[in-house]
């Protein structure tokens, strides 16, 4: 249920789940303000937005401008594959002024910034949950790892046996390889076990 990621397509459940900046009016037009209080155009590249204050994520982290900050980045992140990463190219530069407020900075005169808001993008979510879900993934990706190289150590192992009756050269060479790969294994198997203790009481 991560609006970042794709396929998403359950919207209307969602909706339920986060909140966005703004809101559309009667006139469907993005404009109202929402979990945002306020913003202000300084010149084409720059707006400072204020946020409303007192609101809590579902984990109950504070919803404030360092968690917006957060949220932003990991969407540029390329390494989470959010889908809507795209949609904020023009976003050069985030500055927290302080608990409340923050600074953006465009590469260029961005039309669509507050639109965008009230869409994808803008469904906001808890830095705390993101890191999680960062978390969760490393954790996922070093276990299929290390799995991975466990089999390739095994099939090393096996080999080797087979070999020791073909010559004592050939015999070496693939004992070679069994021994380097077992130990790419235990190190492979001890990162993802790092990575899992992280994850403790994370869902």
């Amino acid at each position: 249920m991560n609006p970042g990621h794709w396929p998403c397509l359950d919207f209307k459940t969602i909706g339920y789940m986060y909140e966005f900046l703004l809101t559309a009016g009667g006139d469907l037009k993005p404009r109202l303000p929402w979990l945002a209080h306020s913003w202000e155009y300084k010149d084409p590249l720059t707006v400072i937005m204020r946020l409303k204050k007192g609101i809590r994520f579902h984990d109950g982290s504070k919803f404030n401008a360092e968690s917006l900050k957060y949220h932003f980045e990991w969407l540029l992140d390329s390494k989470n594959n959010a889908f809507s990463r795209g949609w904020l190219t023009p976003l050069k530069s985030m500055e927290v002024i302080d608990e409340y407020t923050i600074k953006r900075r465009f590469s260029k005169p961005w039309a669509s910034f507050l639109p965008m808001m009230a869409y994808v993008p803008g469904y906001i979510m808890s830095a705390e949950a993101l890191k999680r879900a960062t978390a969760l993934r490393n954790a996922g990706k070093l276990t299929f790892k290390a799995k991975t190289a466990r089999r390739k150590a095994e099939k090393a192992v096996d080999k080797a046996e087979k070999a020791k009756g073909k010559g004592e050269a050939q015999a070496k060479k693939r004992a070679a390889k069994a021994k380097k790969l077992l130990k790419a294994a235990a190190a492979a198997e001890e990162k993802a076990s790092t990575a899992k203790k992280k994850t403790k009481g994370y869902t």
